[in-house]
């Protein structure tokens, strides 16, 4: 049986492996993002937000196999919206189908709704049509479109 919950400390390694396990296969959908370099970064991003409440885990039999990450953005920009964001959310691929990414999206809107969130924001790889079609699903609406270009430099 799967259980949705909090995020503990001694679910940041699960989780970890959990992004990076993400980050590899984003890369297919012409993600930027290293996996295994980022292992460090990430795990002190984990925490932090593990510590705050913002980490959600899909827990089978007491092993981490999805998570959803958020943060509420405190730029100290002026908005007219609370605005949440969801970081990163994964389930793995044997755990698909099921629901569980539903019940951690839902999780972790929960948790920002009980931070003041009354917005929720996420990015989705433009190539990621299984991505959009759930989020979609979700209720989720584009608002924004991110354009890149690489610079061609001298030798």
């Amino acid at each position: 049986m799967v259980q949705i919950r909090a995020g503990t400390p001694a679910d940041v390694g699960a989780v970890v492996d959990c992004w990076v396990a993400l980050a590899a296969d984003q890369r297919r959908h012409a993600s930027h993002l290293l996996a295994e370099p980022n292992r460090q970064v990430i795990a002190d991003s984990i925490r932090m937000a593990t510590a705050a409440g913002l980490v959600v885990v899909a827990d089978r039999d007491g092993a981490v196999v999805g998570f959803a990450m958020a943060h509420q953005e405190l730029d100290g920009l002026q908005r007219d919206v609370a605005l949440g964001v969801i970081d990163a959310m994964y389930v793995h691929p044997d755990a698909r189908g099921r629901g569980l990414g539903r019940a951690l999206l839902e999780a972790a809107e929960a948790a920002l709704a009980r931070r003041g969130a009354d917005h929720v924001a996420l990015e989705v790889l433009t190539a990621n049509t299984r991505a959009h079609r759930f989020y979609t699903e979700a209720g989720y609406t584009e608002r924004r479109r991110t354009l890149e270009k690489p610079l061609d430099h001298p030798s």
